[in-house]
C-alpha cells in the first residue's frame, strides 16, 4: 500500500497515456476507413512540416547527402503512392 500511495500520480499518469493511445487509435482507424485521402494528406503534411521543422540550414552540404536525400523522398513518395493505392 505504500507503493500505492506515493506513486498514485505516476499511475494515474501512466493510465491516461493508455487510454490516449486507446482513443488516438480509434480515431485514426475511422479516418482511415471514412476519409482515407484526406487522412493520408494529413500525415504525409505532418511528416513534410516536421522535416522542414527539423532540417539545419546553416550546415554545408556534399554531394553525396543531397543525392542521398533525394533517393530518401522518391523513396517515401513511392511508399505513399503505394498506400495511398491500397485499399
Amino acid at each position: 500500500m505504500k507503493f500505492l500511495r506515493k506513486n498514485r500520480f505516476n499511475i494515474l499518469i501512466v493510465f491516461l497515456v493508455l487510454v490516449l493511445i486507446v482513443v488516438s487509435a480509434k480515431l485514426c482507424s475511422y479516418f482511415t476507413k471514412t476519409h482515407k485521402a484526406g487522412f493520408l494528406s494529413l500525415i504525409l503534411g505532418l511528416i513534410v512540416a516536421s522535416s522542414l521543422v527539423l532540417i539545419p540550414f546553416d550546415v554545408s552540404y556534399n554531394l553525396s547527402l543531397v543525392v542521398t536525400s533525394i533517393i530518401a523522398v522518391i523513396l517515401g513518395g513511392i511508399i505513399v503512392l503505394g498506400l495511398s493505392k491500397i485499399q
